[in-house]
């Protein structure tokens, strides 16, 4: 497979961010990452312009506007998987199926023959106020994912040796938490208090008892295996609130350092978590990868996309229908030609020079008219001992023994009636090569094989050649006529 790119969107108005990353074969390269204001037209349309080439665009749903629950499957065969789904999800839901948009990652276990589902659920109007407003933007989206999603990407990306970890992303207003294990999502939850809050003074005190909730709330949920704790987000315009993490962190958690990527430095990749996640998630083709834009709420652009594609697919068939039809005049013409010529070289001189196949066609109904007032009769009928005959007569004659064994048999028409002899006669061949012990039983073969040989037409010339062990007799048929009642 070439060079894949995708784009990861973030809208947070009036801030739009946009990552572009880049695939070849197993090498991932993070080429561009831009925040701009929605409203400067005159930035964000050239930019989003000149990243869309030969890519698309994916946006996330917001992790408040997604349900995420992980079921437990008794199998781990696809089939037996997705005839249970239905009534597992059901049950999982607060709202009716008919409403809810649902998005599965599968995470199988053939040794234990069980598996995992991670389900990530939002309703309808959620996903189509979204696209509304992205669409009012002037984006044109492809895919809609959702934050928990991106941000295990994100976490698997920059940090795929680690097999379990908790991931605290903070947004302006609210913080999404996520603990991962064994490269799935084991839960997901939001929590109303975001960066704003955490670094202003005069909620601080606040702040720190809803840290210390979440805290509380987290060691609850995870195992005591897991320690490592990352942190994501803007971090770099409240350095307050690393530190304020790092004094509410309890003993069993320690915070893991983030990593730099190519000319990217950590709170550059902290403060980008979402799109990046975004981007790969359009990008990394491992059966984990959803998008909630199934039909009937698939984006105008991607309608607009699968109309052009219907219509191009339309365009392409009428024209390999028209070539095809073309062709296969050009081909009849041809097979036409090459009849006439054919026909003109086998006719006699004296009769008119065809040059198309009406012409061929008066000429055949004239010479089969003359055919049946002439009353010329072809034999169709064989006159020879034909070649299933011939080999039941070989295979019974008494001079073939245990010394002599047939290697090679040809039977050929020497002469035939043809169209300007009908009623020329049949003579029939036949080349025999036969193996034998030793001249002796060659010579056996031989007189008895041509003593009284009802086949062998006597008055034709019989050969018989000898080369080393190998002889070869060739002889002519006797017609039915000439056999002896």
């Amino acid at each position: 497979m070439g060079t894949m790119h995708k784009i990861g969107l973030q809208l947070n108005e009036p801030f739009v961010k946009l990552v572009k990353i880049c695939k070849n074969k197993n090498n991932i390269t993070i080429e561009q990452l831009q925040t701009e204001l929605t409203s400067n037209d005159s930035a964000v349309k050239p930019l989003y312009f000149s990243l869309l080439q030969n890519t698309s665009l994916i946006s996330g749903l917001d992790a408040i506007e997604v349900l995420f629950r992980e079921i437990d499957l008794p199998t781990h065969e696809k089939r037996k998987i997705l005839k249970l789904l239905p009534f597992q999800i059901e049950s999982q839901l607060p709202y009716s199926l008919e409403e809810a948009i649902i998005g599965l990652q599968l995470s199988l276990d053939p040794k234990e023959k069980t598996g995992k589902a991670s389900l990530f659920s939002a309703r309808a109007p959620s996903l189509e106020a979204h696209i509304d407003r992205h669409t009012r933007n002037g984006f044109q989206l492809d895919q809609v994912s959702c934050v928990p999603a991106a941000l295990f990407r994100f976490v698997q990306f920059l940090f795929p040796d680690t097999p379990q970890a908790i991931l605290l992303h903070v947004e302006e207003q609210t913080s999404v938490a996520l603990y991962l294990e064994n490269r799935r999502i084991v839960f997901s939850h939001t929590f109303p208090i975001g960066a704003k809050r955490l670094a202003s003074p005069e909620t601080l005190p606040q702040a720190q008892k809803e840290l210390d909730r979440i805290f509380a709330f987290l060691e609850k949920k995870i195992p005591e295996s897991c320690s490592t704790f990352i942190i994501s987000g803007d971090l770099y315009k409240y350095p307050i609130i690393q530190e304020l993490f790092l004094s509410s962190l309890p003993p069993s958690l320690q915070l893991h350092p983030f990593p730099s990527y190519g000319p990217y430095d950590a709170l550059t990749l902290q403060s980008y978590a979402i799109p990046i996640g975004l981007a790969l998630e359009g990008l990394l083709q491992d059966g984990k990868s959803f998008s909630f834009c199934q039909e009937p709420f698939s984006t105008p652009f991607m309608k607009e996309k699968k109309k052009k594609k219907f219509l191009s697919f339309v365009a392409g068939t009428l024209m390999l229908a028209c070539t095809l039809f073309l062709m296969g005049n050009i081909y009849l013409e041809q097979k036409k030609h090459q009849l006439i010529k054919g026909f003109s070289l086998i006719s006699p001189k004296e009769m008119a020079p065809i040059h198309t196949i009406q012409d061929l066609e008066k000429e055949l109904a004239s010479l089969e008219t003359q055919e049946q007032k002439e009353h010329k009769n072809y034999s169709i009928v064989l006159p020879l001992a034909n070649v299933s005959e011939t080999l039941a007569f070989l295979s019974a004659h008494p001079a073939f023994s245990k010394d002599i064994e047939i290697t090679k048999i040809d039977y050929q028409l020497v002469k035939y009636p043809k169209a300007t002899l009908p009623k020329g006669p049949y003579l029939g061949k036949i080349d025999m090569e036969i193996l034998a012990q030793n001249s002796k039983s060659a010579t056996i073969f031989y007189d008895k094989f041509c003593q009284n040989n009802p086949l062998i037409n006597t008055k034709k010339e019989i050969l018989w050649k000898e080369n080393g062990s190998t002889y070869s007799l060739s002889f002519y048929l006797k017609s039915h006529k000439e056999i002896s009642p």
